[in-house]
C-alpha cells in the first residue's frame, strides 16, 4: 500500500508541479548553424540542400517533399509491378534499385563530408 502512495504522490507532484529542463524552445525559430540529421536521414537532408529555392512550379522544399513522398508510394507498390518475378521489369528494377542504394551511400558520403 505504501508503494501506491508513494507513487501516487511522485504523479501529483509531476503533474501539478513539472520540474523546469531550462530555456523554453522556439520553435519558429532557424535550427543551430552545422546541426545536421542522425545518418538515416542525412542522405535525403543534403538532397534537400541541393534542390535550387525557387523552382518552375513550387519551392525546393516542397518539390524535394513531394519527390521522396512519390518515390515512397512506388516502394510500396513495387511488388505489383511485375509479381512472377520474372521479364524485362524485374532487370529495370534491379537495376533503379542499384542506382537508388548508390545515390542513397553518396549523398550520405557527401552530407558527412560539407559542413
Amino acid at each position: 500500500m505504501a508503494w501506491y502512495v508513494a507513487v501516487g504522490l511522485l504523479g501529483a507532484l509531476a503533474a501539478l508541479a513539472p520540474w523546469g529542463l531550462g530555456v523554453k524552445a522556439d520553435s519558429f525559430a532557424s535550427a543551430p548553424a552545422g546541426i545536421k540529421p542522425e545518418w538515416y536521414f542525412l542522405f535525403m537532408y543534403q538532397t534537400l540542400r541541393m534542390i535550387p529555392a525557387k523552382l518552375w512550379f513550387a519551392t525546393g522544399e516542397i518539390a524535394g517533399i513531394l519527390g521522396f513522398g512519390a518515390i515512397a508510394v512506388l516502394w510500396t507498390l513495387l511488388p505489383f509491378f511485375d509479381p512472377q518475378g520474372r521479364g524485362r521489369a524485374r532487370h529495370w528494377i534491379l537495376g533503379i534499385g542499384a542506382c537508388a542504394v548508390a545515390y542513397v551511400g553518396v549523398m550520405t558520403l557527401v552530407g558527412y563530408v560539407t559542413k
